[in-house]
């Protein structure tokens, strides 16, 4: 609307009411906002996972598993990768020795944390199974 306006496609209302004001303030805000998000070059790793502004990200109620999923949101989890990129490690290489040990490797792939992937991936599909009753419920 208010591009609308300043491009002269309509006219600006003579009056406007408070919240109408701020409804449209908020909405100017949140648009540049996103627009920023979208082409800043900082933040690439938590954009692929987080593309809209106006998400909200919730936690756990425990502290330490809260801290590892922001970590993991903003690419710093101290694996070797991170480890070594910091200085820290000396190598990115995984003890497994098949590869970096990214994020993705140590979650998906490694070889010496298949049991926890099996774990994890039946809380997974647990948790899915238990929206997919929701929504349908919901309907």
């Amino acid at each position: 609307m208010a591009y609308d306006i300043f491009k002269e496609n309509i006219l600006a209302p003579k009056v406007i009411s408070f919240h109408s004001a701020v409804k449209l303030s908020a909405d100017i805000a949140m648009k540049s906002w996103q627009r920023e998000w979208e082409i800043e070059t900082a933040g690439y790793y938590t954009r692929q996972l987080i593309p809209e502004v106006d998400k909200k990200v919730i936690f756990p109620v425990d502290r330490d598993v809260g801290i590892s999923y922001c970590r993991m949101l903003l690419n710093n989890t101290m694996l070797n990768d991170d480890a070594n990129r910091t200085g820290t490690a000396q190598s990115p290489v995984c003890e497994c020795g098949n590869e970096t040990e990214t994020l993705q490797h140590f979650l998906l792939r490694c070889p010496l944390y298949r049991e926890g992937r099996i774990c994890m991936l039946d809380s997974i599909k647990s948790i899915c199974a238990s929206w997919k009753d929701k929504t349908h419920l919901d309907i």
